[in-house]
Order: structure tokens, then C-alpha cells, then sequence
């Protein structure tokens, strides 16, 4: 039988994850494979899984720094660290490749959209980590509850359409109805239901499901204005606007105003990888992007805030 050249990159992929989590362990980390093929494991695909160039690894917060030394020794080098993020909660996962190769690693401490204490959520999430298959390597991801959970706050995460909003339609054409009470008892302990039920409001029988569990969605101008793909400026302002207190907005406008010199390599390669002086000159222009942006960021933000009001 002739193997498709897709269906043979995909299980490189998955060799190559797997080996992966081979090191990690070797370092004394346990880890769990989070989407990708994890997920499909316990939701399967209709058709032919895709191939996802990126793996993404959910480890024990207290062991973060272990499980980033062990990747370095493997050539891996952070292309962006939570601590980089410029929105207001950070990121959940760094970025990890290898320079000049394709595939990453999206190490995570945490799940998406959760402001719980990483530690908290991998106490919860460990008794629903299920054995499963990896490029032919016995390895952990997150059973069927979990994975749900995890599908839903991917959604709420991502801008309106693409691979996290498909995930998560077929998590609701597969997860049998009963067994969205144990998703709903897992996003509690998480302090995650805000964003599934966000989540749940656009997606394709989402909101049956909702009136089954009695929750409500509203989603926030700020991920409605994320869903829709609309500029950068102003779902920040919006976030701004939302912080409830001086301090939180005072952090994120230091992450917006002077992110870290990581994040504005990757944001600014061509300028803020050149060196020192590159680096100060794309630190000095940023505020002048930043302005120059600031109209177009205000009118689509008064747009939003008009159409609830017109509500």
C-alpha cells in the first residue's frame, strides 16, 4: 500500500515529539502532550488527521526550568517566554525551535485564558491524564474531560475561525452530553468557565449545551474584537479599559509601551535583530508606531462600545 508524503511527514513529526518528551524525561520531567495528535487520540478526526509542525507540552510548573535546560542541550532556543507577551495575563506556553529547522515546541506551564495558579491547574488536570500512542512511544496526554475543557479555552484564545474553533466543533459533535457535567465541574476547579462559556456562545451548538449546564456567555469588546481579527491597538485598549485596578493596567501598558527585547526581536526582526544599536533604534520608533496606529485602534473600539450600547 503507498504511503502519502503527508502522511509520512506527520509521523516524523510525531517521532520527533516523541523524542522530545524522551529527553525531557531522561532530565526528570513529565510531560503532557497537549493537542496535535494527543487530541486526536481522544477525539478523533473525521477524515486524515493534519500534520501540525509544533508540539505542544504541558509540564510541571515546578519544573519548568528543568524541562527548558533539558531543551537548550537540544540545540532549542526560546524564540518567545511567557514573560514576553504583551496582553494582560502573559502567555501560557513558550516557543522553542531549533535555528533554521521548522519544528517547535510550545512548552506550556499553564492552559490558555486560566489566571489560576499554574500549579493548581496541573493538580487538576493530572487525574484526567490518559496513556496513548506517540510516533510509536508509549506517552500522556489529557483523556476526554480534559481535553474538552482545554478545546473550549483554545477557542476563546484564537481569533474566530481556524484549527482551535475546529477542534472544538467536533468536541461537541463527539463528547456525549452527560459528560459535559464533568467538563464544567473540571473549568471550576480551573476558574475556567468565564471562557468556555464565552467560547460555547459562537460555536456550533454551543449554546444548546450552555442551557443545558444553566451558564450564560458574554464575551468581553476585547475577545469579540480577537475573534473578528480586528487591530492589535484595539483590543488593547479595550483590555486597558476593562483592568480593575491601577496596577494591572500599569503592567500592561509597560508589556505594550517596552516589551522585552525577545518580543521585539520577534516582533521586529529586521530592525531589533541587528544588534544593540538595532535594538535601541526599534525601542525608540515604537512609540511613534504605537500613535500612529492609535486613530485607527480608537474607532474600532468606539464602534464595538456602540453597537452593546445600541443593544
Amino acid at each position: 500500500m503507498e504511503i502519502s508524503s503527508e502522511t509520512l511527514a506527520r509521523w516524523r513529526d510525531d517521532v520527533r515529539g516523541a523524542e522530545v518528551q524522551q529527553w525531557l524525561a531522561r532530565a526528570g520531567v513529565r510531560s503532557v502532550v497537549l493537542k496535535g495528535a494527543g487530541f486526536a487520540s481522544v477525539f478523533p478526526p473525521e477524515g486524515e488527521r493534519g500534520r501540525s509542525a509544533d508540539l505542544d507540552l504541558l509540564v510541571d510548573p515546578m519544573a519548568l526550568e528543568l524541562a527548558s535546560a533539558a531543551l537548550r542541550e537540544q540545540g532549542f532556543r526560546p524564540q518567545m517566554l511567557a514573560a514576553d507577551a504583551m496582553d494582560p495575563s502573559g502567555a501560557h506556553a513558550g516557543v522553542w525551535c531549533v535555528p533554521g529547522d521548522y519544528f517547535q515546541v510550545d512548552l506550556h506551564h499553564t492552559l490558555p485564558e486560566l489566571a489560576t495558579d499554574p500549579a493548581r491547574v496541573w493538580a487538576a488536570l493530572e487525574p484526567h491524564v490518559v496513556a496513548v500512542e506517540l510516533g510509536g512511544t508509549p506517552t500522556l496526554t489529557l483523556g476526554r474531560t480534559a481535553a474538552a475543557a482545554l478545546a473550549a479555552l483554545h477557542a476563546a484564545h484564537h481569533p474566530g475561525t481556524g484549527k482551535a474553533w475546529a477542534d472544538l466543533d467536533r468536541v461537541i459533535r463527539q463528547l456525549d452530553p452527560e459528560q459535559w457535567l464533568d467538563v464544567h465541574r473540571l473549568l471550576t476547579d480551573l476558574d475556567g468557565v468565564r471562557p468556555f462559556c464565552d467560547a460555547m456562545t459562537r460555536a456550533a451548538g454551543g449554546p444548546a449545551i450552555l442551557d443545558r449546564l444553566e451558564l450564560t456567555g458574554a464575551p468581553t469588546v476585547g475577545r469579540r474584537l480577537r475573534w473578528a481579527d480586528e487591530p492589535w491597538g484595539a483590543a488593547i485598549l479595550a483590555d486597558l479599559r476593562d483592568e480593575t485596578t491601577s496596577g494591572s493596567r500599569l503592567l500592561l501598558a509597560r508589556r505594550v509601551l517596552v516589551p522585552t527585547p525577545r518580543a521585539m526581536r520577534h516582533h521586529h526582526p529586521h530592525l531589533a535583530s541587528r544588534g544593540s544599536a538595532g535594538l535601541a533604534l526599534a525601542y525608540a520608533i515604537r512609540p511613534v508606531r504605537l500613535l500612529l496606529r492609535l486613530p485607527e485602534a480608537i474607532r474600532v473600539l468606539r464602534r464595538y462600545t456602540r453597537a452593546d450600547e445600541r443593544r
